[in-house]
């Protein structure tokens, strides 16, 4: 009968797979999703960034934060998304506040504008020094509403149905919001949300009543990588 033996690679070439005695099951451990694939490396990275303070009346389905992905090469693979909102004046006593939603959209051909852009350096917001500087050093854009709607990627197409939905600002004068996800992949093994070149991601107002002003901050984590 032959004999199998499973070896690493690399370094660890010479290094045996180990198996349990009792159930003979191969020993794993659990590590972030891969970002150097052939000679091309990516990174994982994490952002921050506040709005200004949100007008009153701002219209539904005004966005307020977005992403634009431009890289022919990568993927943009989102980890985590989250919004926490603070409201400054208060919303009708009978309103929902500021909904928010987020949604992806294909086929853009230039970055949207407005705002601030969130503009990671050749040496920030890598979560590791030696993975590569963000694509969006170079292409592509994050941006955040400073007071009002930003104007959204030109020649972008958005789906016909969101992805997620958080209530947003409360309606109550001087009241934050717990911490609230708009996309996490939280389990082993689940999918995460994968764009490619010229898609969006967008969070946008969902009917928000009309008196209260608000602000929002949003942290998101993502990988770049060729492969997923």
């Amino acid at each position: 009968m032959a004999l199998t033996i499973i070896t690493g690679s690399g370094i660890n070439a010479d290094v045996q797979v180990q198996s349990d005695r009792t159930h003979q099951a191969l020993r794993t451990s659990t590590r972030p999703l891969e970002y150097y694939v052939g000679n091309i490396v990516g990174g994982h990275y994490s952002v921050g960034a506040m709005t200004g303070l949100m007008t009153a009346g701002i219209a539904s389905a005004a966005e307020v934060f977005q992403i634009r992905w431009a890289d022919p090469v990568k993927l943009f693979i989102l980890k985590k998304l989250t919004v926490q909102c603070s409201t400054a004046t208060g919303f009708a006593a009978t309103s929902q506040g500021a909904p928010l939603e987020l949604i992806i959209g294909h086929g853009s051909t230039s970055n949207g504008s407005g705002g601030g852009a969130v503009s990671p350096s050749s040496i920030s917001n890598r979560l590791r020094s030696s993975m590569a500087p963000s694509a969006f050093v170079t292409s592509g854009r994050i941006g955040i509403s400073t007071t009002a709607a930003l104007t959204a990627a030109g020649g972008q197409t958005l789906e016909p149905a969101t992805v997620a939905n958080c209530m947003g600002a409360d309606n109550r004068t001087l009241v934050s919001t717990p911490v609230m996800n708009l996309y996490e992949q939280r389990d082993i093994g689940s999918h995460p949300l994968v764009i490619a070149q010229g898609d969006t991601l967008v969070v946008r107002t969902n009917t928000p009543a009309a008196t209260g002003t608000w602000y929002a901050a949003f942290s998101m984590e993502w990988v770049e990588a060729i492969a997923y």
